[in-house]
């Protein structure tokens, strides 16, 4: 019999322990098993050094003796690349510099919300003051001081301002939550949370706005109670009051054009990735990787049995169409660039002068991946040699390497040089010229590649893809059930479609819309209230007046015609103000843009138009009810 067994407990591993190191995706740290040989050689370039530096040492310091190192290691190994430089930076910032001019924008946009709704706040706090005016009147002529007013009035701003921060911090627990889930990419996103700071900044920031968008108009108000008479209606004092509800409904206007363009600029942006041509189909089309160690690649052959036994079991499989081996699918999201010399002689010294982003894919990868051949032969099943001595591999190149390298010399058959470390060359023979495909990200363009044919036996862990057959889905058990008949120690992972995984590798661009454009949306929201309060405000404190003009021969048409108009006055002002804000926003936009100009043109009307749109539908209820005023019942209040 056996025993039941019982799951260790594992202890929790805290944030700051190496498993977040490079990503959170790293379950266990190994000593290297490459050989000495292998750091010897000066053109493996892909490893990252870590290293802390002394107390005493500055980053300037490092940096210069590296570039001595440098020095010295030129005259040492006199297979030296030219133009090689050394880097050094602090590794706090080494994941996350990609990622902080978005950061940075994101925050410059909440900023501009938040500017947005204390002008909303502040516009509705005079309109909520001048309803109370009378209150405010008799309170001031029983003997209520202009502090005591002020104090009470802010007592209640700030009341109103507590709940809403509380309500903030409880939806940002969630939206923190659902970001987490979003970004996984995102450097230390395990590590953003609702803590102690972010409470502190924002209690902090609502008692700024409070202090700075009700305390002053309240103080105002209350000021106004104390000098206007407890019968008498302050005129002047009225108008001015409109005027800077007036001028706040603008300044939202003006911060909602720039939130609003800025969206449209990455939306459009968005859909240009989106329908980017990547160069192949992804449709029916999966992907996976098999579990292996490294220590395997001194056994190529070996390997290359194993990828060939599983390749033909997977075309064997009920519903497959085709299958093959690549060592990166695209988009890969890097570039693996090799450097190769052209021409028939024997490679007789180290200078490679054309690059190349290199892959290496099995036979019917450009078939199952539907990438048109445009010349030659494609690959066929051969082993790709990993020395010099054994036959020459062939290769299919892309048309930017055809167009860059080849122009004017007859592709095929030409021969390809190139170095794997220690003096060790291979060969390849030029067979074929594909299509372009858009390797390592939609929003980069094909650079010139090179496909080695083979099976990658020197490297034990490529990624397998799958083309069903039209109608048929392949799930991961399947696929798993399938590999554990011909490796049962092996494990599949990383399984996903191919066109999940295009859709992850525009993940960045997507939650730069989504969050932008959650913030215009609601910018528009805040300004459409802030507006509809001001003419509604308006409509109120006019009753009188507006009965008397209909009274005396205004038509309802006219009335609400000259409502309309104030508002068109508040938006063309606002637009008027926030459009050179929405172009200097675009000049920071620009690095995140694809296939869309920072000043087109069609964004910023569209952006217009839908402002307008918006001010149109919120101020159509307050004049038709200003319209619609009974006369009769104002000359009787009269």
């Amino acid at each position: 019999s056996i025993p039941a067994l019982r799951p260790p407990s594992y202890p929790r591993i805290p944030r700051t322990s190496p498993f977040s190191y490079p990503n959170s995706g790293v379950d266990l740290w190994s000593t290297t098993n490459f050989p000495d040989k292998t750091f010897a050689n000066p053109i493996m370039t892909f490893f990252e050094v870590v290293a802390r530096l002394k107390p005493a040492s500055t980053l300037e310091q490092s940096r210069a003796e590296l570039s001595t190192l440098l020095d010295r290691f030129d005259k040492d190994y006199t297979t030296k690349q030219p133009g090689w430089t050394v880097d050094l930076t602090r590794l706090q910032t080494f994941g996350t510099a990609k990622y902080s001019q978005t950061l940075w924008l994101l925050f410059a946009a909440v900023g501009l919300l938040l500017l947005l709704a204390c002008a909303n706040v502040a516009a509705l706090n005079l309109a909520h003051l001048e309803s109370r005016s009378r209150e405010l009147m008799v309170r001031t002529a029983l003997g209520a001081t202009l502090t005591r007013l002020t104090r009470e009035l802010l007592a209640e701003a700030l009341a109103l301002s507590l709940a809403g921060a509380v309500f903030g911090l409880i939806l940002a627990q969630w939206l923190v939550s659902l970001f987490r889930s979003i970004v996984k990419d995102l450097p230390r996103v395990e590590q953003i949370e609702v803590d102690t700071r972010v409470v502190v900044f924002t209690f902090c920031t609502a008692l700024a706005a409070t202090i700075l968008f009700a305390l002053l108009p309240s103080w105002l108000a209350a000021r106004h109670s104390l000098t206007a008479g407890l019968h008498q209606t302050s005129r002047s004092h009225t108008s001015s009051r409109s005027r800077m509800q007036q001028t706040l409904v603008a300044l939202q206007f003006a911060l909602a054009i720039i939130l609003v363009a800025g969206a449209g600029l990455l939306l459009r942006t968005f859909n240009s990735l989106s329908s980017a041509p990547m160069g192949f189909d992804p449709a029916n089309v999966s992907t996976f990787r098999i579990t292996a160690g490294w220590g395997e690649s001194n056994q190529s052959s070996k390997v290359q049995e194993r990828f060939r036994r599983t390749l033909e079991h997977l075309r064997s499989m009920p519903g497959i169409e085709s299958a093959a081996i690549a060592i990166t699918t695209p988009p890969a999201g890097v570039s693996a660039v090799a450097n190769f010399k052209l021409g028939a002689s024997p490679v007789d010294e180290f200078l490679f002068p054309y690059a190349a982003q290199s892959r290496v894919v099995s036979a019917d990868y450009f078939q199952l991946m539907r990438i048109p051949l445009l010349a030659g032969s494609t690959c066929r099943d051969q082993v790709r040699e990993s020395s010099g001595d054994g036959p020459i591999a062939s290769a299919l190149v892309n048309q930017a390497f055809a167009h860059r390298y080849l122009r004017g010399v007859s592709t095929l058959d030409q021969m390809l040089h190139g170095e794997m470390g220690n003096r060790a060359f291979y060969s390849m023979r030029i067979i074929g010229v594909v299509a372009d495909v858009r390797e390592e990200a939609p929003g980069i363009a094909a650079t010139p590649t090179v496909y080695q044919c083979g099976l990658p036996g020197y490297y034990p862990d490529p990624a397998f893809l799958i083309r069903a057959k039209p109608g048929v889905t392949i799930s991961s058990e399947t696929v798993r059930e399938q590999i554990r008949q011909v490796s049962p120690a092996r494990a599949v992972y990383a399984f996903q479609t191919l066109e999940s995984h295009l859709r992850d590798s525009i993940a960045s661009p997507r939650l730069n819309t989504i969050l932008f454009g959650g913030f215009a949306l609601t910018g528009l929201l805040l300004a459409a209230i802030g507006l509809y309060a001001v003419m509604n405000y308006s409509v109120n404190s006019r009753r009188r007046e507006i009965g008397v003009r209909l009274a005396i021969g205004a038509t309802p048409a006219q009335i609400q015609s000259q409502f309309v108009r104030r508002a068109a006055w508040m938006v063309a002002a606002g637009l008027a103000i926030g459009l050179p804000g929405a172009l200097f926003l675009s000049r920071f936009l620009q690095s995140m843009l694809y296939e869309t100009a920072p000043l087109d043109p069609t964004v910023f009307l569209a952006a217009c138009g839908i402002l307008t749109a918006v001010a149109a539908i919120a101020a159509y209820r307050p004049a038709r009810r200003a319209a619609r005023v009974d006369p009769m019942e104002s000359l009787r209040a009269e």
